[in-house]
Parts: structure tokens; C-alpha cells; sequence
């Protein structure tokens, strides 16, 4: 199974590049592995999904399903790239399917589609906030200098545009995802705070607000 994990990885591809600190040696190399992933994931989202839609009755079915397959894909290693083929003739997804009388391949490419649309609104609010704190960490890079040390400071520097670039292509790539339909978007607007509650999770919402990408730290150090 691969389906919960695609979500860490989309996170951790937005959260981890904006994190200005001291970056060891192969950190933008890490970046750009994490980043060519993401690309390959949305490529193969977009084929799977093709022109499937859902409706209301679809959406509830995610709600209601989605954290017992969530504890199937904990059962699961997570280090390998996502595949709908694979995952399609996966017997665990397969007996999950049967057990609620689901069409397989219909009922996950509609989870996919509404998981996808999820995370590119969330996605764009957590790049949005990270882009706005750019100018701040670079002011904040210079001031601290002298202090720094020279390797510290282009360390620094490098992996903050670096990460900037990163979130600008992020952005190019998920302007090129699925827009909603109509309908569509009135249902994610309807089922919003319970999608993002199974989406981001209680530990994730935690994280996220403790991260603030290290402004407190930032303050606390000039």
C-alpha cells in the first residue's frame, strides 16, 4: 500500500525546503531528489485520475473509509514512490474494496481526485505563507552575518533560494493539477474542516503551527 504516505511526502516536500538553518553539504541535492518525486507523483496522479469526477456520495465515503485505510497504510513501508497499478492489485486494498462493496478502481481514483484537490488548496495556503516569510529570513540572514561565519552564511543563503526556487516550481506544477468542478468545489467548500481534519491530522496541524518556519528561533537569536 502507498496512498496515506503520498500525503507525508507532499508535506514533507513543502515543509522541509523553507527551513533556513545551517544546511549540511547535500541537503539541496536531498532537496532535488524530494522535489523530482513530487513531480513524477503529480504526473502519475493526472493519468490516473483522468476525467474522474465525484458527487456527494462519493465524498462521504471518503470521510467515512479513509482512516481504516489510513491504518492499513501505517502497516506498510513508505520509502517507495506511489503506484496506482500496484496499489490497485494490492490484496489489502483489494479486501478493503470487497468488504465494503466498493469498485476498486472507481472508488480510488475518486479518492485520489478529492485527496489531490484537498491538498493543492492546502498547499497553496502553506506556500503562500512560506513565501511571504522569505524576505524577512533574508533580511534576518544579513543582519546575522557577521555572526554566522562565512560557510554558515552561504550554507544559509543558498538553501534559502534554493528554496524559494523549489516553492515557485511547486507552484507551476500544481497550477497544472485538475481544477474542481462547479459542484465540486461547493462539496470540498461543504466537507472542508472534516477533509482537512482526516488530511492533516491533530500531530500535523500541531507541527506545522509549531514550525512558523522558525521565526521564534529567528527573533530569539538577534
Amino acid at each position: 500500500m502507498r496512498y496515506v504516505s503520498v500525503i507525508l511526502m507532499l508535506l514533507a516536500v513543502v515543509g522541509m525546503p523553507i527551513l533556513a538553518q545551517p544546511a549540511p553539504a547535500d541537503l539541496e541535492s536531498e532537496m532535488a531528489a524530494t522535489q523530482l518525486k513530487f513531480e513524477e507523483w503529480v504526473a502519475a496522479t493526472k493519468a490516473f485520475i483522468g476525467s474522474t469526477t465525484f458527487n456527494n456520495d462519493d465524498i462521504r465515503s471518503f470521510i467515512e473509509l479513509w482512516p481504516e485505510l489510513a491504518a492499513i497504510d501505517e502497516e506498510e513501508d513508505d520509502e517507495e514512490m506511489v503506484d496506482y497499478k500496484q496499489m490497485l492489485n494490492d490484496p489489502l486494498y483489494r479486501e478493503f474494496a470487497g468488504t465494503h462493496g466498493l469498485d476498486a478502481e472507481s472508488w480510488l481514483k475518486k479518492s485520489i481526485r478529492i485527496l489531490t484537490l484537498v491538498m493543492k488548496e492546502q498547499m497553496a495556503i502553506h506556500m503562500a505563507a512560506a513565501e511571504a516569510q522569505l524576505p524577512q529570513q533574508r533580511q534576518m540572514i544579513e543582519k546575522q552575518k557577521a555572526q554566522l561565519g562565512e560557510q554558515t552564511y552561504e550554507n544559509m543563503k543558498s538553501t534559502l533560494e534554493a528554496s524559494a526556487a523549489i516553492m515557485k516550481r511547486q507552484r507551476e506544477i500544481w497550477a497544472g493539477m485538475p481544477e474542481p468542478t462547479a459542484s465540486e468545489r461547493a462539496l470540498l467548500a461543504t466537507y472542508r474542516d472534516e477533509l482537512t481534519a482526516l488530511m492533516m491530522g491533530d500531530d500535523e496541524e500541531e507541527e506545522w503551527q509549531d514550525e512558523e518556519w522558525q521565526d521564534e528561533e529567528w527573533e530569539d537569536e538577534e
